[in-house]
């Protein structure tokens, strides 16, 4: 097929195509990291801040 022959063309000509698949792959799970981090800090800073307020409601703040 059309794919197969453009895979081959790949692996011929491409330095190294392991080496690109790593690079791809390690692209990707530094991307998906990142996303993870920023929804990690947003998801905390969310739930500090709930907690913030909800202490500030109360008129208690951090039971003093």
């Amino acid at each position: 097929s059309a794919v197969e022959r453009l895979m081959l063309v790949f692996v011929a000509f491409a330095p190294g195509p392991s080496a690109a698949i790593a690079k791809v792959d390690t692209a990707i799970k530094a991307a998906a990291v990142n996303v993870f981090t920023k929804v990690f800090i947003m998801s905390l800073f969310y739930c500090v801040s709930s907690v913030v307020e909800l202490q500030l409601k109360s008129g208690d703040f951090l039971c003093c």
